[in-house]
C-alpha cells in the first residue's frame, strides 16, 4: 500500500468533488459577502458567476452566486476576484441578471462567525484619530 500526499495551500478556489454534500461545505464555509441591492432586474441563480465590466471576459470583478433573494434584494458571493465597486451594476453571466450596488463592506464577512474585523475595526476607529492633523492620535 502506497500513499502519496501532495502539499496544497487553499486560496479560495472552487472545489468540484462531485459529491454534492461535500461541495454544499464548500459554499457554506467559504469566504463569503453581501451585497444589497437597488434598481435592476432579474434573478440571479446559485453558482452562477457575476461580474462588474462591460463582459465577462473584459471584467474587472468576479464572483460566484452562493444565494440571492429578489425580495430583500441581497446577493451573497463567494469565489470573489478583484474588488467591487459600488458604482458599476452587478451582472449574472448566465441569467443576465443586472442590478446596481446599494450598499456592501468588504471587511463584514458574512461566512466568518469569529471574524471581526468590522468590530475591530470600529472600536479603534473610536481610540486612535487618524486624521491629517493628528496623524498619531491622542491617548
Amino acid at each position: 500500500f502506497d500513499l502519496v500526499c501532495e502539499m496544497f495551500t487553499y486560496s479560495d478556489q472552487k472545489l468540484n468533488t462531485g459529491i454534492e454534500d461535500i461541495d454544499k461545505i464548500e459554499r457554506l464555509q467559504a469566504y463569503s459577502l453581501d451585497f444589497t441591492l437597488d434598481t435592476g432586474s432579474g434573478d440571479y441563480t446559485v453558482e452562477e458567476i457575476v461580474y462588474q465590466g462591460e463582459s465577462l471576459e473584459a471584467a474587472t470583478v468576479q464572483g460566484e452566486v452562493a444565494s440571492w433573494s429578489s425580495t430583500t434584494k441581497i446577493l451573497n458571493l463567494i469565489n470573489m476576484t478583484g474588488n467591487f465597486s459600488g458604482t458599476v451594476n452587478i451582472i449574472g453571466d448566465s441569467s443576465g441578471a443586472s442590478y446596481s450596488v446599494a450598499s456592501f463592506n468588504a471587511q463584514d464577512s458574512t461566512s466568518a462567525s469569529a471574524g471581526d474585523n468590522l468590530a475591530i475595526e470600529q472600536e479603534a476607529d473610536s481610540i486612535i484619530d487618524f486624521t491629517e492633523g493628528n496623524p498619531f492620535g491622542s491617548l
